[in-house]
């Protein structure tokens, strides 16, 4: 399943492409709306994931525009705003389902699913096999018998494409137009490599027979189910960072320095210096770690963030926004420091 990501903010981008990425779905990232729009023109998608408040394109206006010029991919609006005026606007742009950040990646794991299944035909199993070698689609775990096979997502998917189409034979080219994103430009040598390595860890989880044939000078297809075989099981742990957890401390390592935007920007507005600029721009800042802190489950922060750029929003500067501006300005200064610990292991 290929996913068009749009969303301008690059960590809650990158931390979602790793989230939807282990559970095997092929993913395009679109910083901006223009190039998100161009992308779903340019590639067949199963789904859009489209954020609202985008440069240069605006969410709902990227929706209307491809609902207007007959797209029928699937999309789910993603933002931070939850007010009920805007889920009605958005679903009337041509949205199909609406998701209001923070949100829980794995909530919104299974929003996407319910939308893909929509207009398909229910799966007839939830396991695919090929004699003893069984690939669970709701795991996205892999077995030999009772041995678990150790895939990496590229791997999985792979395999999973070949038993979704047996007897097919598939080119290089027609494996990289589905196995990869728009972004990378791998090479016929990085599908064979891919290959030889599904076909080593098969073979190391005790299946003599090669699931993937070579057909020479037209690619790859699945070979024919074998009979049932028996081996013992195999356990492997993995002790290395996960990509969430290296996002993070990405995010985490950027966040002083995003708050002290935002604090200067309320600062200004305190002495009457902000400019249209600045205040923009924390306006956005405000907005972007509204939904990331979300993400990463620190929803006492991501509630002060909305009040910020709502302050920053309005055009009133009496003595309550003062006031309130100065409360704002040292609830800020907390948030580093109970930003600590990923929320997941």
């Amino acid at each position: 399943m290929r996913i068009l990501l749009v969303e301008d903010d690059s960590l809650a981008g990158e931390l979602l492409v790793s989230h939807l990425k282990k559970r095997c779905y092929t993913v395009d990232l679109a910083i901006d709306g223009q190039v998100g729009f161009e992308l779903a023109n340019q590639w067949s998608y199963n789904l859009i994931v489209l954020d609202v408040q985008l440069p240069k394109l605006d969410g709902l206006s990227v929706c209307r525009q491809l609902r207007g010029q007959g797209c029928e991919t699937p999309i789910l609006m993603l933002t931070a705003r939850d007010a009920s005026d805007d889920v009605v606007t958005g679903l009337d742009a041509g949205a199909d389902d609406y998701v209001t950040k923070p949100c829980d990646p794995a909530q919104l794991t299974a929003r996407i699913r319910s939308l893909l299944r929509r207009g398909q035909q229910p799966l007839s199993l939830p396991t695919l096999c090929w004699g003893d070698l069984s690939l669970h689609l709701d795991s996205a775990e892999v077995f030999y018998q009772t041995t678990k096979v150790p895939l990496t997502a590229k791997e999985y998917t792979l395999l999973a494409y070949f038993l979704r189409h047996p007897q097919r034979v598939f080119s290089r080219c027609a494996l990289i137009d589905r196995l990869w994103p728009m972004d990378e430009s791998p090479s016929d040598a990085t599908v064979t490599n891919l290959v030889k390595d599904l076909r080593r860890k098969l073979k190391n989880a005790g299946l003599v027979e090669d699931v993937i044939e070579t057909v020479y000078g037209l690619g790859y297809r699945l070979e024919a189910a074998p009979p049932t075989s028996q081996l013992q099981d195999e356990d492997t742990s993995r002790l290395e960072p996960t990509a969430e957890q290296v996002i993070f401390e990405r995010f985490r390592a950027s966040l002083g320095e995003r708050i002290a935007q935002v604090d200067g920007a309320l600062a200004a507005f305190q002495s009457g210096a902000l400019g249209v600029q600045q205040r923009q721009n924390a306006i956005t800042e405000a907005h972007q770690l509204a939904g990331t802190l979300g993400m990463f489950g620190a929803n006492p922060a991501t509630d002060l963030m909305k009040t910020i750029e709502q302050l920053l929003m309005c055009a009133e500067r009496g003595e309550a926004q003062l006031a309130q501006a100065g409360q704002l300005r040292v609830a800020l200064q907390d948030v580093p420091s109970a930003f600590q610990c990923p929320p997941w292991p």
